[in-house]
Parts: C-alpha cells; structure tokens; sequence
C-alpha cells in the first residue's frame, strides 16, 4: 500500500459540537465500549491527559507559560471568534507542557479526565486567566472546555 492509500484510508474527523459535560462523557464511553479508529495521531488516552491538563489548568492556573506578545494583544478577540464559531482549527500548537506522553493506561487517562470534569463542574472560581485568550469568565471557560474536547474527540471515531 502507498503512503496516499494509507492516508486516505485513515477515518475523516466527527464534526462534534457538546451542549455539556455530559455529552463528552457520554461520548467517551462510546469510544471505549466500541473502539475506534483515529483521524488524527493522538489515542483516546492521549486526548484526555490533554484535556485534563486545560481543565486543571482553569482550576488553578497556568504556571509558567509565556505567551507570546501577538497573543497578549489580540487574544480576547481569539477568544471571541472561537467562542463564535464553536471550534478551534485543527492544527492550532498547544503549548510544549500540554502535550501528552506516548504511552499510558488509558483507562486511567479516561478516569482523570473525567474526574477534573467533574472538579470544574463545582468549581466556584475565581476564573483563571488563560494564558493565550487572556481574562476569562467561567462560563467562557465552560464553553471553550466543550469545544476543545469536541475538537480532539472529533479526531476518533466509533466503530460499528
């Protein structure tokens, strides 16, 4: 088989669009009660310790990450349109620090995920900063949540 047959075999992305948290979880025990196939290089473990790490960072901060100065300007305008459009472009970098490790017990990853979702769930605040998107209200952080996961989630698809 070629590299293109291999490519085109590789399953297009789900368009998902999450109203709550419980569509994503109800979203995940799909993935895990059916399997799937990937549309992108990340497992279902993999996108879930990211996910968790955005979730626990809008708990309780961000730490050392340095944004850079295009951001500091126009990202409450980032934060708008993405907020608008309901979903973030594929291919957008995430910083070094949230990107997850190769391998794992994904059942685990899945566990933590769904944990820190139901943190930020009861979560009073105070909202934390971002540190690409600037000051946010927890609501805004509830709807980006929903969006990121659709946007990673959307890269795995069930199997019959």
């Amino acid at each position: 088989m070629t590299a293109a047959a291999a490519t085109s075999a590789r399953p297009r992305r789900r368009p998902l669009r999450f109203h709550d948290f419980t569509d994503i979880t109800a979203d995940i025990a799909t993935l895990q009660s059916h399997g799937y196939d990937r549309a992108g290089n990340w497992s279902l473990g993999q996108i879930c310790d990211h996910l968790r790490l955005a979730v626990d960072s809008s708990i309780h901060g961000f730490g050392e990450i340095r944004t850079p100065p295009l951001f500091r300007v126009f990202g409450p305008l980032f934060l708008r349109i993405t907020l608008a459009r309901k979903r973030i472009p594929a291919g957008a970098p995430a910083p070094a620090a949230y990107l997850p490790s190769a391998a794992g017990d994904e059942t685990a990853a899945v566990e933590r995920f769904l944990q820190s979702l139901a943190a930020f769930a009861n979560f009073a605040g105070p909202a934390m900063r971002n540190p690409l998107f600037g000051p946010m209200t927890l609501d805004q952080w509830r709807r980006l949540h929903l969006i990121h996961a659709a946007h990673h989630l959307g890269f795995l698809t069930p199997r019959p």
